[in-house]
């Protein structure tokens, strides 16, 4: 925290700045918020992951990248907001038996940004209003809705989304997949691509959809197969 006090007294519009964790970090009764009016703060660990405690979420107010950072809200509710900003997770994870409930910005329309660099993230809520969602060798997996502007898949890598979706059948064939996966803008593959899996909740938990049993124009209907 004195860090980030000595930061925005500077208040530097132009300036990017990092803070190197020697050892776990953070405040498991504090939520955490980032830095205003600096163009890009980095939070890096030194010699191996570090930990980054914070009650009930991270709010930006800038934009940010967490490199080699395990996150570990103390509360199960805990929530990532960007805002209007980027948050870059590289080399990351979530602690053991911690929980992301939900991201979100501002607007699909804005310029909010989600960059998932070999980092899997899941969320237990809700994805909604990111700009654009970036997967480097990562995976995004959502337990409920998931609403982004634009998806990119940059060069030499790939991607993975896990959602869910609701199921219409008809003696036990599948006869409408209703996706909770809306892309609203378009989709860059410029990697190896972006795979698409689906599962749906039942009462004792999810399960992946079958595909076999499901008719041949639901697939075609789908339209969320970002394959390159």
């Amino acid at each position: 925290q004195e860090a980030f006090d000595e930061i925005g007294r500077m208040a530097d519009p132009e300036a990017t700045y990092r803070i190197v964790l020697h050892a776990n970090a953070g405040d498991e009764k504090k939520p955490i918020t980032t830095p205003a009016k600096i163009k890009h703060l980095t939070i890096a660990s030194e010699e191996g992951e570090k930990q980054l405690t914070y009650s009930n979420g991270i709010t930006l107010k800038s934009d940010v990248t967490l490199e080699d950072i395990s996150l570990a809200p103390s509360v199960a509710s805990s929530s990532l907001t960007l805002g209007d900003y980027v948050l870059e997770l590289k080399d990351c994870s979530v602690a053991a038996e911690k929980k992301i409930a939900t991201v979100s910005g501002s607007s699909t329309k804005k310029t909010s940004e989600l960059i998932l660099d070999n980092t899997d993230l899941y969320v237990y809520g809700t994805v909604k209003g990111i700009g654009s969602l970036t997967l480097a060798d990562a995976t995004l997996t959502t337990e409920t809705d998931m609403t982004v502007g634009n998806i990119v898949n940059p060069e030499g890598t790939s991607g993975n989304i896990i959602g869910t979706a609701t199921i219409t059948r008809s003696q036990e064939v599948i006869t409408k997949v209703a996706p909770k996966i809306t892309i609203e803008g378009t989709a860059a593959i410029e990697g190896n691509g972006i795979a698409v899996t689906l599962r749906e909740k039942l009462k004792t938990g999810f399960e992946t959809i079958d595909f076999s049993a499901t008719e041949a124009n639901v697939i075609r209907e789908m339209g969320i197969a970002f394959v390159k």
